[in-house]
C-alpha cells in the first residue's frame, strides 16, 4: 500500500506479537516505520497518567515543515520513553523519546506514533479538551492529502469546533446538516429555554462560512430559502438547533 503511494499511520507497539499473541524477537514493522527499539518482550509501555506539563514536547525542524508546532502539542505523552528513530525522521520529541517518526516507503509514507490517542474521547467530553491530539492528527492527515469534503469555518477562518457536520446522499443531491454540540439549555421562569455556548456565552446564533467542494444550488431545507448557485455559503447556526441545507447540481427542489 505504501509502495504505491499510500500513507500508513500506526500507534504504539505495532507488530510486536505474532498471530498467536506470542512475542516476536524483533518488531515485525520496525524497519517499515524506521524505528529502533529493544527486543519486543523487553519493550516497556507507560500508560498516560494525566497531564504531563513538566515534560517538554517539541516539534523538530522537519515537524515544523509538516505543519506541527510545539506549543500546540503540549500534554502529549510518550508510550516508550527510550524509543528512537533509526532510518526514519522524528517529527516530534517528548522528553528524550522520539514520538512521531516518518519514513518514506516507495511512493508513500509510514508514520509511527509513540503516543496513544485512546484518551481523546474523555478529553473532548471534558471542556472540549484534547487540542493537542486534534493538532497532531490534523497535520498528519493534511500531509497525507486528506481533508474534509466540506469545511465549516468561524468568522475568524478557523474550523468550527464542537460541531457535527454530516452529509447524506439523497438521489443526485446532498443533504448537509450542521449541529453545534457545546450548548446547555437553561429553562427560565417563563418556561423559555435559553441556550448557552460553552465558549461564546449566551448567544442566539453563530455566524459561519461553509466551503463546498464544487458549486451547487443551495437551499435552506428548514426555511425553504434559496441561497444561490455557489461553492461558499455565509450563514449562521442557532445554538441548540441544527442548520440543514440541500445541495443540488440542477435547479430542483429538495
Amino acid at each position: 500500500f505504501a509502495e504505491k503511494g499510500g500513507v500508513v499511520i500506526a500507534d504504539a507497539l505495532a507488530g510486536v506479537m505474532d498471530e498467536h499473541c506470542a512475542w516476536r524477537e524483533e518488531g515485525l514493522l520496525n524497519d517499515f516505520f524506521g524505528i529502533k527499539a529493544a527486543a519486543s518482550s523487553a519493550r516497556v509501555a507507560t500508560a498516560p497518567t494525566g497531564p504531563a506539563a513538566d515534560i517538554e514536547v517539541k516539534a523538530t525542524a522537519e515537524g515544523i515543515v509538516w505543519g506541527l508546532k510545539s506549543e500546540g502539542l503540549t500534554g502529549l505523552q510518550a508510550v516508550e520513553t527510550d524509543l528512537k528513530a533509526a532510518d526514519g525522521v522524528a517529527l516530534v520529541t517528548i522528553g528524550d523519546a522520539d514520538a512521531v517518526i516518518v519514513k518514506k516507503n516507495g511512493k508513500g509514507l509510514a508514520v509511527y506514533l509513540n503516543t496513544l490517542l485512546d484518551t481523546y474521547d474523555a478529553m473532548r467530553r471534558k471542556d472540549y479538551g484534547g487540542a493537542s491530539h486534534r493538532a497532531l492528527v490534523s497535520a498528519l492527515l493534511a500531509r497525507a492529502g486528506v481533508a474534509p469534503a466540506i469545511s465549516v469555518l468561524t468568522p475568524g477562518g478557523s474550523q468550527l469546533g464542537q460541531a457535527q457536520v454530516v452529509r447524506y446522499q439523497f438521489g443526485d443531491s446532498l443533504v448537509l446538516a450542521i449541529l453545534k454540540e457545546n450548548v446547555e439549555g437553561v429553562v427560565g421562569r417563563d418556561g423559555v429555554t435559553t441556550y448557552n455556548d460553552a465558549n461564546l456565552g449566551q448567544v442566539a446564533r453563530q455566524e459561519i462560512t461553509i466551503r463546498l467542494p464544487e458549486k451547487f444550488y443551495v437551499a435552506d431545507v428548514r426555511t425553504g430559502e434559496k441561497l444561490g448557485y455557489t461553492d461558499e455559503v455565509k450563514t449562521s447556526v442557532t445554538a441548540g438547533g441544527a442548520a440543514v441545507f440541500g445541495l443540488s447540481r440542477s435547479r430542483i427542489s429538495l
